[in-house]
């Protein structure tokens, strides 16, 4: 058979037109130059590559006269993620062959290049290597610092100009997490309506091994730390995750318990947790303290993999005086909520997943709160319905 290729011609316009149907995101590549001045050039073509070690990627024009000069000033790089109110420091920098940083304010990265103010996240990097790609160079630079700035959304460029996008909810991309995103998926547009209608964040979450994972979510982003929740995971160990220990059968009960020594402080509270909630119809978890994120539980939310021990939640526990299903007659007048949890139930001790509303930093009013729990009982027991509904058309 021959398998002889002949070399096929792409027509410039045409091949920009069909890849500029994909979005990518918009960066500012800068260094410092030999006096110390900052150098830069926007590029549409970065990525992530590896995780260990970490590495970053973007892809110059060969023929680009910033990236000669970014190349000539030395191996440190930083990469600046434009947020989408910064599409005139795009042009600026894009379209500039002098003074491209005129009237932009910025400060020195750890690494010694320009962080633009203003900017949704930095990546400082070194060079690791350089390869040849055609009329690019692929340059993969090693990550040596990095941090999240803001909490605004992105610019991107698609179709030939420039825009951001807002998603109404995020979903998780955890491989673990496939099989139940199916369940999730269907019950995002009620977790959608829900977060519109009580003005704040709701996730979905989900119980994988051991684990408690926010398969997705909707509503207000947290902050500048934490622009979203989505795939955050810490232990499924009490007071964390009671719903599903509540209203799912008696070995995953006895799996919850069991992360909590007998006679404990912690283990009195999950047992009590277990039949309140029941009697309740959810778990709402409000704190006496001063509105302010401890430290442990900042850390609760932060990158990635369980960041949380046992220990730590309950030193959380006493440090931030939470008080769980308080009666409603209780209730003061404001009330700081730190989160309100109810199962989607889609069958017989079967929770498909759990709503959870994230409090904000300030107090709520008293009838605020009230209402904010019938709503979430409602949305779940909506989302119950859709799950049971498909339920019984998967089995026809």
């Amino acid at each position: 058979m021959d398998v002889t290729t002949h070399p096929v011609q792409i027509d410039p316009a045409q091949f920009r037109q069909v890849l500029g149907q994909y979005p990518t995101g918009v960066v500012v590549v800068t260094a410092s130059g030999p006096e110390g001045e900052p150098i830069g050039m926007t590029v549409g073509s970065f990525t992530s590559v590896s995780v260990d070690p970490p590495l970053v990627a973007f892809l110059p024009d060969q023929r680009s006269g910033s990236w000669r000069s970014l190349r000539e000033s030395g191996s440190d790089f930083c990469v600046n993620v434009l947020s989408s109110r910064q599409e005139d420091v795009c042009r600026q920098i894009a379209t500039r062959k002098v003074d491209k940083f005129d009237g932009l304010e910025w400060e020195t990265s750890p690494g010694g290049s320009p962080v633009l103010s203003g900017a949704v996240a930095y990546i400082d990097c070194t060079t690791d290597a350089i390869h040849d790609a055609g009329d690019h160079h692929i340059v993969i630079g090693r990550v040596r610092h990095l941090r999240a700035q803001s909490s605004d959304y992105p610019l991107l460029f698609f179709r030939g100009g420039y825009g951001s996008f807002r998603p109404v909810s995020l979903g998780a991309a955890d491989a673990d997490l496939l099989s139940q995103m199916r369940r999730v998926d269907l019950v995002r547009p009620t977790l959608e309506r829900l977060a519109e209608e009580v003005s704040a964040e709701v996730s979905a979450l989900c119980v994988v091994g051991d684990e408690l994972v926010i398969a997705a979510s909707a509503g207000q982003e947290r902050s500048a730390e934490v622009p979203t929740r989505v795939g955050q995971r810490w232990p499924f160990a009490p007071p964390m995750g009671s719903v599903f220990a509540a209203w799912g059968d008696e070995d995953v009960r006895a799996r919850w318990l069991g992360r909590t020594p007998p006679g404990s402080e912690m283990r009195d509270l999950a047992e009590w947790l277990l039949k309140q909630s029941l009697a309740d119809g959810h778990v709402l978890a409000i704190s006496t303290a001063a509105v302010a994120d401890h430290a442990d539980g900042v850390e609760l939310f932060r990158g990635g993999r369980a960041t949380i021990t046992s220990a730590m939640a309950e030193r959380i526990l006493r440090t931030d005086q939470l008080v769980h299903n308080p009666r409603p007659t209780d209730l003061p007048d404001e009330v700081i909520v730190r989160s309100l949890s109810v199962p989607v139930v889609a069958g017989p001790e079967d929770v498909a997943c759990c709503f959870t509303l994230w409090g904000p930093r300030a107090p709520l009013a008293r009838e605020t709160v009230l209402h904010a729990i019938e709503r979430i009982v409602s949305a779940a027991d909506a989302a119950g319905s859709v799950l049971r509904e498909h339920a019984a058309g998967w089995a026809s």
